[in-house]
């Protein structure tokens, strides 16, 4: 049994990896956790790249890495470097109750919370003292089973935990430099985004849709800041800011597919249901899972007699 555990806490430690950033005279200014996806593939927090100038990954040797993808909701970047280290294994299922751990300390499933708007997450078990965020998150038997995250809300820590299906699903995207990327960063807006992401995951639908106005404000063409306003304003109950909302975040972002399925439910519910087939041709053409997903959706509710829905 002691043979099995170390080979498993070995196996958690292949996963993790040192990323150390750098300003542009090349000094040192911070190292953070990384997980490893393999392939050269390394997640990282987006907040800890602010400032950077050039990021290394440190597996058999440092080596330079570009950032090739994001996931802007969960706060997390995903970098590229010719490090040829193992993937983070496991597929991070977890139960409420269920205990899991950082290298620094312990603590335990409340909820798991599946959302149209933000996706999925776990809704950890807040303490007292939070160690640094950031981290590979540990199961009971010291599998990987997600990426520890920690976020202030409402002036309390609160902490929540990021599945590995979502890590290992991060979008890619071109090539960009740490300072190409930070370049485009704008402060005023993530922190405003960020906050709100906060308060979506806790499901304080007013603070969000305050903080998401306040995005929008800031950067009127995100596309995703419109689509998470819309989604917190139909649970707050403003069905006609809703249903703007995400037609906004669609002139904006045509091939935004969760806007597509979110409104097309929209207005099926509002008595608008002509329109929605055209939102399910669009997901089609964006090849997206949620094509056949809306597809039932439509096909149960015109199955159903005149006012059962």
């Amino acid at each position: 049994m002691r043979t099995l555990a170390c080979l498993l806490a070995l196996t958690a430690l292949a996963a993790a990896q040192d990323v150390v950033l750098r300003d542009a005279g090349g000094r040192e200014l911070v190292s953070v956790a990384g997980m490893s996806l393999g392939g050269g593939l390394t997640v990282v927090e987006r907040g800890s790249l602010r400032g950077a100038a050039t990021a290394e990954v440190r597996c058999q040797a440092a080596q330079r890495a570009l950032i090739v993808g994001e996931d802007r909701d969960a706060g997390l970047a995903l970098l590229w470097s010719p490090c040829n280290s193992a993937p983070v294994a496991g597929d991070g299922l977890l139960a409420p109750g269920q205990k899991v751990h950082t290298e620094l300390h312990e603590t335990r499933v409340v909820k798991a919370v599946d959302s149209a708007s933000f996706g999925f997450i776990y809704w950890l078990h807040t303490e007292k003292r939070h160690p640094r965020a950031g981290a590979l998150l540990l199961g009971e038997d010291d599998q990987p089973a997600g990426w520890y995250v920690t976020r202030v809300v409402t002036g309390q820590m609160m902490s929540f935990a990021l599945p590995l299906e979502r890590l290992r699903s991060l979008t890619r995207r071109e090539l960009l430099t740490l300072g190409e990327w930070n370049a485009g960063f704008r402060e005023q807006f993530e922190d405003a985004y960020q906050r709100a992401m906060a308060y979506l995951w806790i499901e304080d639908f007013e603070d969000a849709e305050y903080y998401l106005g306040r995005a929008v404000e800031l950067a009127p063409r995100d596309a995703r800041a419109w689509f998470h306003l819309a989604f917190a304003q139909g649970k707050n109950g403003r069905a006609a800011q809703r249903e703007a909302s995400y037609r906004k975040a669609l002139a904006l972002d045509p091939d935004l597919a969760e806007a597509h399925y979110n409104l097309a439910i929209v207005l099926v519910m509002t008595s608008k249901g002509g329109e929605a087939d055209a939102h399910l041709t669009e997901l089609y053409r964006l090849q997206s899972p949620l094509a056949e997903k809306l597809a039932g959706f439509l096909e149960f509710v015109r199955s159903e007699p005149p006012g059962q829905h």
